[in-house]
């Protein structure tokens, strides 16, 4: 089901492993990924956006960086996402799969990114707006105005709370749920109208 742009998916199977104090942020991404992926690197003076294969990460026009610097990163492909944020001076980090683990509802969204215009960069697409605004992303992609742009799609996992202060009813306790996200992962880069089968 489809509506406003998200895709509720009903139940799919996915686990959740905690990273407590990432000694060496270059060898859990290669201990962690193993499939080609996409990488969003957040540093305290850029944000790039680029691919994480082999162990190595690869942007555009540089890819080295210092863990330093880094504020959050997200290396990210259809299965699983490896996310690792700064917390103080200490890097923390979480593994999510798809696929394997407990049952959990998630619903899937795609946001669209900020680039009306494209130009190919060998393999890379430059989006670019009037404005100033521009990303660079791996890839080929088309933008313009209209409809077709380039979204980022998430996938937002369900959790559920008991509300534990409601009156009784009828002499039964009535515990109701409400639903909250528990986690967000980056999915993968698309190219929208989506062509879906």
């Amino acid at each position: 089901m489809e509506k406003n742009g998200l895709r509720l998916l009903r139940n799919i199977k996915s686990a959740v492993t905690h990273l407590e104090e990432i000694e060496n942020l270059f060898d859990t991404a290669r201990d962690h990924i193993q499939k080609k992926s996409s990488v969003v690197l957040y540093l305290d003076y850029e944000v790039r956006i680029g691919e994480f294969e082999n162990g190595s990460f690869r942007f555009l026009h540089e890819d080295s960086f210092e863990p330093k610097f880094v504020q959050r990163l997200r290396i990210f492909n259809k299965d699983a996402e490896l996310y690792i944020w700064r917390s103080g001076e200490k890097l923390f980090g979480r593994l999510r799969k798809d696929g394997e683990g407990n049952e959990i509802t998630v619903i899937e969204a795609d946001q669209v990114l900020f680039g009306t215009s494209t130009e190919d960069h060998s393999g890379w697409t430059r989006l670019s707006e009037k404005q100033g605004t521009v990303l660079i992303i791996p890839g080929e992609f088309n933008a313009d105005e209209h409809k077709t742009r380039v979204a980022i799609r998430t996938r937002n996992y369900i959790g559920y709370m008991e509300d534990k202060g409601f009156p009784k009813v009828s002499g039964a306790i009535v515990a109701p749920q409400q639903a909250t996200y528990r986690d967000c992962r980056f999915v993968e880069f698309v190219q929208l109208p989506e062509e879906r089968a």
